[in-house]
């Protein structure tokens, strides 16, 4: 649940035809059982014993199956890990010092990047019982909090590699662990203006525990298209708890919430005129972060009523500690202010108002902050 959000952009200067933002697959395999088909009966008090015992994370990193093959992908945390990697790579660093002979400044550009997803499955009958009761149930109480339909036709541990994944409808595949690999080209450029190009490979553990898709893509000039991927992948490997029971509250908000955001995107996209990839990623990140304000701002609320409701131990401090985390990363930037809006306006007031009517919410939270 560090982003919610994965989103990146590819194509030239300007927006031409066929130009993507962000990248996404399909795969094959297994259909799995619907969600109004299983109910939800578990007792509540095992879900605590077993969902909550530190020692249900001490699980090895097997058997490691494929989600989804590589397909290019812009994958903010991705790229975040590539210039990490590269930092720490001084072999690296000294093989480009004798290739254009840089002294002190080195410039680079990530010229394409190819992801692939990979999964480790929960196998422990227990834990999985326990793990989907819970969303299921944290699910169910969200969207009857904001009078909402159920998002998710199905939510369902994913056990096997490359899950046929429905396009009409919301899933939510529920895991162990989410490991991502790359191949990045980049191009080096030293002092001199001497441009050099490196494919880098590597695989890292994903510190997303949950994540929604948007893809904005542009078949003509002037013309954009908007779109959600219809899947989720939440970890239950997570080192904080709040992280964990948060997780499918606050990727369910997103699904709730995203179409008015798509809306508003989609409204300033169509007044702009030869607009730049650069741009566009402006003013994608705006929206993002202003919706990541909300759903922050409403989580909190709810997930106070939730974990009340069916006494779930969690200590209050671990809400600011969530808070603290998030602010180095901008798309959270007005998370902290959102908290304290929808703490003064009200769960409901907030969604209606972001449904129908959200400048009034955009012009206070980014109230003296930078856009």
């Amino acid at each position: 649940m560090r982003a919610s959000y994965r989103f990146s952009l590819t194509g030239g200067p300007k927006l031409g035809r066929r130009t993507f933002l962000r990248f996404t697959a399909i795969g094959l395999c297994q259909l799995l059982s619907p969600l109004s088909a299983v109910g939800i009966s578990h007792d509540q008090a095992l879900t605590n014993t077993v969902l909550f015992n530190p020692a249900a994370h001490d699980l090895p990193d097997k058997p490691l199956l494929t989600f989804r093959d590589f397909v290019q992908d812009f994958d903010p945390e991705v790229e975040r890990r590539l210039y990490q990697e590269i930092a720490d790579r001084q072999d690296l660093i000294e093989r480009l010092k004798r290739r254009i002979d840089f002294e002190s400044r080195l410039s680079m550009k990530i010229d394409d990047i190819k992801t692939k997803l990979l999964f480790v499955p929960e196998l422990r009958e227990k834990y999985v019982e326990a793990y989907l009761a819970y969303c299921r149930r944290a699910v169910a109480f969200t969207c009857k909090r904001l009078n909402q339909p159920e998002i998710y036709r199905r939510i369902v541990p994913l056990t096997r590699p490359f899950p046929n994944i429905p396009t009409k409808t919301v899933t939510a595949y529920l895991v162990h662990r989410l490991i991502k690999e790359y191949v990045a080209t980049c191009t080096f450029t030293g002092e001199g203006g001497t441009p050099v190009r490196y494919n880098i490979s590597g695989a890292f553990v994903s510190r997303q525990l949950g994540a929604v898709g948007l893809t904005i893509s542009c078949p003509q000039p002037g013309l954009f298209s908007l779109k959600r991927t219809p899947y989720s992948i939440w970890q239950n490997d997570a080192a904080s708890r709040f992280n964990l029971i948060a997780v499918p509250i606050e990727e369910s908000l997103h699904f709730i919430l995203g179409e008015s955001t798509d809306q508003h995107i989609a409204a300033e996209l169509a007044r702009g005129k030869d607009l730049t990839v650069f741009a566009v990623q402006q003013i994608a990140d705006h929206w993002i972060a202003i919706e990541e304000a909300i759903v922050g701002g409403i989580l909190h609320q709810v997930l106070e009523d939730f974990i009340k409701e069916y006494e779930i131990p969690l200590s209050p401090s671990a809400f600011n500690a969530s808070l603290n985390d998030k602010k180095r990363l901008a798309q959270y930037k007005y998370r902290a202010r959102g908290v304290w809006l929808v703490n003064r306006l009200g769960v409901e007031k907030t969604f209606q108002y972001y449904k129908s009517d959200p400048m009034m919410l955009v012009s206070v939270l980014t109230t003296n902050q930078e856009r």
